[in-house]
Formats: C-alpha cells, sequence, structure tokens
C-alpha cells in the first residue's frame, strides 16, 4: 500500500473519534434532507410519464454513498462530486463520518429495537483486497457487513442466494428477494441496503371505524375503492397555499418517529406539488404545523418499490465513481482500479390501523367542517409522504402514493 494512503487512513481511524459531535449532526442533518430533495425529484423525474408510485429510504442511500466518500481520495474527482451531490460541502471529510457513527449508534438505543432496523452491506469480489484501515473504519462507523463473493466462477443462483438470504433475514421476510437476477460476472463491488420500520401510531386507529369500501380518486377522472381508516386525534396540522398543498403529521409512539403526509388541493395537484417541492419550500410547509383536533381519513395501503438509484445519482451529479477508468477508491482498494457498479435498493412499506411496517382530498381550505365541526383531513387522492427520526434527524423513508394497493379486502379501479 503507497504510504501516503496509509497515512491518509489512520488519520480517519484516529481523528474521527476525537472530533467534537457538538454540530456536525445537525449540519448532516441538513444535508441529508436537501439531498433527499433532490434525489426524491430525480426519481420522479424518471418515471413521470408512467405514473407509478415511488418509495426509498433516504437514509439507506445516503449511508452507501458516504461509505463510499470515505474510500476515495479527498483531491480526486470522485470525492469532489460525492461532496457536491450530498451536500458535504460545509462538512470536513471527517466530521462527515463521525456524524454517521453518532447516527448509527442512535439506532443502537433500546427504543428502536423491532421498531427500525438498517444495514448496510459491501460485497466484494474474491481476489480484491480491502485496505485494512478502510474495512476497521466501515465497521466502527457504518456498522457495515463486509463479505467477499466469487462475481465471475460461482453458480449465479448461489452468489444472489448469499445477498438475498442477508436482506430476508435483516428485513424479517419483508424484502424476500433484492435482487432479480445474478451481479454481472465483471463485478468487483456490491453495495446493497436495507431498512426495516416496524413501527405503531402513538394515537393508533380503531379498524371498527375503518370503512372498507372508502373512494380513492386517481389522476384522469378514475377512482378505485380501498379501506379507509378514520379517526379523530388531536395532530399537527398546517397549509401552504403558495405551494397549494396541506401536511398532517401522524406520529409513532414516543413521537421520536413521525409520517408526514403532504396533501395537494385537488386530485390533478402532485405533478405541481412535486415540480415546486424544493428543500427549503418544504421547511417553510413544516413550520405551518400547529396541533388541532383532526378527523383524519387515510387509506390503509401497502407499497413496494425497486428504484434505479444509479440513473437517479447520475442525473444529480454523480458520475465518476461509476466509471470503470475515473472512479477513485484508492483508500478502499489501493491495488485495483475499482469503481461502483451497482447499488440494489428496495422498499416495502405497510400502512395499517396500528402503524407503519416497511423495510426503505379534494379541497383548496384547510378547513373542511366534519362530523364534529373539527377540521378534516382526508387522503382520498395521490400524496406524497416522509417517515422523519427526530432523534437522528434522518429521513428513513419517502416516497409518492398515485395508486395505493389495499391491505385486506383488494382495490378495485372504477
Amino acid at each position: 500500500m503507497k504510504p501516503t494512503i496509509i497515512a491518509m487512513a489512520l488519520l480517519l481511524v484516529s481523528v474521527v473519534q476525537n472530533s467534537s459531535t457538538a454540530n456536525i449532526s445537525q449540519k448532516l442533518s441538513r444535508s441529508h434532507f436537501q439531498f433527499s430533495v433532490d434525489l426524491f425529484k430525480a426519481l420522479v423525474h424518471q418515471d413521470e410519464n408512467s405514473g407509478t408510485n415511488l418509495l426509498f429510504s433516504p437514509y439507506s442511500v445516503n449511508s452507501v454513498l458516504s461509505m463510499l466518500f470515505l474510500g476515495t481520495s479527498s483531491s480526486s474527482k470522485s470525492s469532489e462530486e460525492l461532496r457536491a451531490v450530498l451536500h458535504y460541502e460545509n462538512m470536513s471529510y471527517v466530521d462527515v463520518h463521525n456524524a454517521f457513527k453518532e447516527i448509527v449508534n442512535v439506532f443502537d438505543d433500546n427504543y428502536y429495537d423491532k421498531k427500525v432496523r438498517s444495514v448496510n452491506g459491501l460485497f466484494v469480489q474474491d481476489g480484491v483486497t480491502i485496505s485494512s484501515p478502510y474495512d476497521r473504519a466501515l465497521r466502527e462507523f457504518y456498522h457495515a457487513k463486509v463479505e467477499h463473493i466469487d462475481f465471475r466462477n460461482a453458480d449465479p443462483s448461489q452468489t444472489m442466494g448469499i445477498v438475498n438470504d442477508w436482506i430476508n433475514d435483516v428485513t424479517e421476510g419483508q424484502i424476500p428477494q433484492l435482487l432479480n437476477g445474478p451481479p454481472s460476472k465483471d463485478s468487483k463491488l456490491l453495495m446493497v441496503n436495507a431498512m426495516a420500520l416496524n413501527a405503531k401510531w402513538l394515537n393508533s386507529f380503531s379498524p371498527a371505524d375503518t370503512f372498507n369500501k372508502g373512494l380513492y380518486f386517481l389522476p384522469g377522472n378514475q377512482r378505485l375503492e380501498i379501506p379507509m381508516m378514520s379517526g379523530r386525534h388531536t395532530l399537527p396540522l398546517g397549509y401552504s397555499p403558495e405551494m397549494e398543498c396541506r401536511i398532517l403529521e401522524i406520529p409513532f409512539t414516543q413521537r421520536r418517529i413521525s409520517m408526514f403526509v403532504l396533501l395537494p388541493d385537488d386530485t390533478e395537484g402532485l405533478n405541481r406539488l412535486e415540480a415546486n417541492l424544493t428543500a427549503d419550500s418544504l421547511k417553510l410547509l413544516f413550520s405551518t404545523l400547529k396541533d388541532e383536533v383532526v378527523n383524519v381519513r387515510l387509506p390503509r395501503f401497502r407499497l413496494e418499490s425497486e428504484v434505479k438509484i444509479l440513473d437517479a445519482l447520475e442525473n444529480i451529479g454523480l458520475s465518476d465513481i461509476f466509471n470503470p477508468q475515473n472512479s477513485d477508491l484508492s483508500l478502499m482498494a489501493p491495488y485495483e482500479q475499482i469503481h461502483l457498479s451497482n447499488i440494489a435498493h428496495k422498499s416495502v412499506l405497510e400502512v395499517t390501523e396500528n402503524g407503519a411496517k416497511g423495510s426503505s382530498a379534494t379541497y383548496a381550505s384547510l378547513e373542511r367542517v366534519g362530523t364534529f365541526g373539527q377540521k378534516y383531513f382526508e387522503v382520498d387522492h395521490p400524496f406524497i409522504f416522509l417517515v422523519w427520526d427526530y432523534y437522528s434527524g434522518m429521513l428513513l423513508l419517502m416516497g409518492r402514493v398515485i395508486h395505493p394497493e389495499s391491505i385486506g379486502d383488494g382495490a378495485e379501479s372504477k
């Protein structure tokens, strides 16, 4: 190994542990929020004409890219692109990884046991040497699994099985098959991320109040019948006339994690909301939240989504690290010209009366009068949602629901 690489890698291992963490976690949270919105819009742009649902874990993707950032030389174009895409301009190399260590430690808290499980994995071609300092740093700061696989000579089904079995175990069967086909025999590196969420609402919905034939309106004057949960709770509610959007926060137990539902004013308003969505506009929308007694109607639904992360990342400025000739991961593999060949990412989310289980209104006024005179929030047309963890400052899940898949009696298009 080159002496400069040894020095830089050991600097990471020794200095990260001593860096102050007073403000860096907040800096990372702000950077992460901006990156999450950028990635959401890039993923939406990829499928702008398909009208499909979308679900992904910004935290998981951010973790993988930061692990790659850990392996780049600070003067390389690969490092510069990752820093720009992840909005790390105001953070030092050391602070980024120190902050992630703090976040990983947050998820070790007993509160998250069985509620949130997030893991990262690095699968490396046999014969490719990963530097010992990088390996140690990866395990310490990201709690990542590192495993060697023979992509070239092993039975393709065996290679798939190793990855899929691990993901199936981590997500407790929610994602039994992440890889639908074997990795390329030319692969030297495969990074995989998975996140499982299984949390109960702070205020659950009574199954007795669920209307099994609730109406949900789709673009193009279509509608479907879907189980619609209902309840009356005191919840943070907000509205932005500029965004033509309402927002409702539905917290999970202890209010450490919340789901935010962004509901456009009308059935055709999702595209307009997505076009105008920025990190700043979203923060302004959050600032309008205040506790109200609300009559809530929310579909009982399931989402499953496998997204093309690499294409979206290229659209927001990341390309060097995917290029076999230009990629610089010299702190990860000093003897190899290595590049990232794939990021496999699949997410599942179930929203029911008890809460959410996952693995990554047609009215312009806020004041709709319900049966008891309280405000009304009826999620009966396409919407955006976010699952935010307050303690880590990370977006665990983000997506949009256009055509919800029902849990239970099934959704029937009309």
